[in-house]
């Protein structure tokens, strides 16, 4: 028969596992939404620029 200290053992390490990788998962998350807002504002910086480079000559 399993003793509960194994069955308390085994359930508080697969919690902690868990845990742990939403843990990660949510900093990847946060890495990729920070990297693509990084692109997405160089991009927009980007487009400003030329636009007014555009703006300039054509006045």
């Amino acid at each position: 028969m399993v003793d509960a200290v194994t069955v308390v053992g085994t359930v508080s390490v697969l919690a902690t596992v868990l845990m742990v990788i939403a843990v990660l998962y949510l900093v990847a998350i946060e890495i990729r939404s920070e990297r693509d807002a990084g692109v997405e504002t160089m991009g927009t910086e980007t487009t400003d620029i030329e636009a007014t480079e555009a703006e300039g000559e054509d006045a």
